[in-house]
């Protein structure tokens, strides 16, 4: 994990868009019939939030479980292994605010595969160049 994190605030859950909603669907076991319209709410939600990158990045930084920054915990598994070759230990905020554009701009759905998840991802134009060019942390 970047050193600098630790001078990341959290401060930006103040802002967040689910802040005092009822997180027990953020946190389903699996995605169902019976739960995929709740979910893909939750997906609506984060895809407007003004703090979609920092969730995303703290998501991806401490491994958490559940649906943060419009994402699965499976589909942050699949671009921590595809985009960023497992490696954290240099990811940085700018790196997570390219990626988390791309992949609401690509309309990725909580029930997407990995392989369709990367697949609409690698067809927005992003590439592992562009999210390994010695950006700045946060």
């Amino acid at each position: 994990m970047t050193d600098s994190y630790f001078a990341f605030s959290k401060d930006w859950r103040q802002q967040a868009s689910c802040k005092g909603k009822n997180t027990d669907d953020f946190f389903p076991v699996a995605i169902t019939k019976s739960n995929i319209d709740s979910i893909r709410s939750i997906y609506s939600m984060c895809a407007n939030c003004p703090v979609i990158s920092h969730c995303f990045y703290e998501a991806m930084l401490y491994d958490y479980d559940g649906i943060w920054a419009h994402t699965t915990y499976k589909q942050r598994k699949a671009y921590l292994k595809y985009f960023l070759n497992n490696d954290l230990e240099n990811f940085t905020f700018l790196q997570a605010q390219q990626l988390i554009n791309q992949i609401v701009s690509s309309n990725i759905q909580p029930n997407s595969t990995y392989k369709k998840t990367i697949r609409l991802v690698v067809n927005s134009k992003i590439s592992n160049s562009d999210l390994t060019s010695g950006a700045e942390n946060v």
